[in-house]
């Protein structure tokens, strides 16, 4: 029997020669090995990432674009409820004072209407 020899996964892929400024290898097969991928592998990856689709980029532009006038229209909602929270604020305020006023009205009759029966009894009056 004839033994049958495996290809390597990367054959008939493309290659590629690169000229890398100096340093720049260094630093590839640091982040390689931080990744625990190849050189390879890691070189292959950030281009992909690189690589963005303009349809991708639109939608990621929309995105934002909502985004910013979602945070527009929170941040106006959130200013219409502070002046609508200092609003109710002074009105709980008077409230109060009219209250306390009344209060104050309200011991002053019953002072007068107590003084008042105490002079009739006083004059024999009833």
């Amino acid at each position: 029997m004839a033994k049958k020899t495996r290809k390597p996964p990367s054959v008939g892929l493309d290659k590629f020669i690169v000229r890398l400024p100096p340093g720049l290898r260094a630093k590839l097969h640091a982040s390689a090995k931080a990744n625990n991928r190849s050189a390879n592998a890691e070189l292959v990856d950030r281009l992909e990432k690189s690589m963005v689709d303009s349809n991708d980029l639109e939608t990621l532009k929309a995105e934002v674009a909502a985004l910013k006038n979602s945070s527009n229209l929170f941040q106006a909602a959130m200013a219409n409820f502070e002046t609508k929270s200092t609003d109710i604020q002074a009105m709980i305020k008077t409230m109060k004072d009219d209250s306390d006023a009344m209060v104050e009205r309200m011991k002053q009759d019953r002072l007068r209407d107590r003084d008042d029966a105490t002079l009739m009894k006083l004059k024999g009056e009833k």
